[in-house]
């Protein structure tokens, strides 16, 4: 079956290591080293909101693609003391908000880009079997210990069919060697549920 249509990006965010897209995210927070960003269609209104809460803030900044010159940042708006609260409605052609996103200790950084910039940046579709994306569901969203169990409950996959596709996924670098989901992995499968897998009876 295949995966990531141009209809689903807008709703569900591509994992990428590429070069262009973190030398972009760079270019808007250039202290940032982060080995992969998320980029995401802007598909409606977008909250801009920017001020510190229980250990969590986005910050936002707007960027040139042709130039790569961050042409504005937007200041702190959200709260009560704020007199604001900034939202943006659409992206036109050629620009980028790129969101750096802190998260107690963590940080990530997050690209949005108008559907037509963003579509040249977008993965493959991938033909993937049944096995292989109940495999995926499963090691997206659970611990290893309890993926197998959970995904047998859920869709009946047997054990063999969960080994083999398993080895297809790690030959297809969409499963790392220790099992864990890869950046392609993740975008291959979405936000598929290893419930909505469920094998037909």
């Amino acid at each position: 079956m295949s995966s990531n249509p141009l209809s689903e990006i807008t709703m569900n965010p591509i994992f990428t290591s590429d070069r262009h897209a973190l030398a972009l995210f760079a270019s808007a927070f250039p202290d940032t080293r982060f080995k992969s960003v998320k980029l995401y269609a802007l598909a409606g209104p977008m909250s801009l909101n920017s001020y510190w809460q229980d250990g969590y803030r986005d910050y936002f900044k707007f960027v040139n693609l042709s130039t790569g010159q961050t042409v504005a940042s937007v200041a702190q708006n959200g709260t009560p003391f704020d007199g604001a609260n900034y939202e943006l409605s659409t992206l036109p052609e050629g620009f980028a908000i790129c969101m750096r996103s802190y998260m107690g200790t963590r940080e990530s950084g997050t690209i949005y880009l108008n559907a037509v910039n963003l579509a040249p940046l977008l993965p493959p579709s991938v033909e993937l079997t049944w096995a292989e994306r109940v495999c995926l569901a499963a090691t997206r969203g659970l611990k290893p210990h309890c993926r197998f169990d959970s995904a047998q409950r859920d869709t009946k996959i047997t054990l063999a069919e969960w080994n083999e596709a398993k080895q297809s996924l790690t030959a297809k670098r969409y499963l790392m060697a220790n099992g864990s989901i890869t950046n392609d992995g993740r975008n291959a499968i979405g936000t598929t549920s290893t419930y909505s897998l469920k094998r037909a009876e």
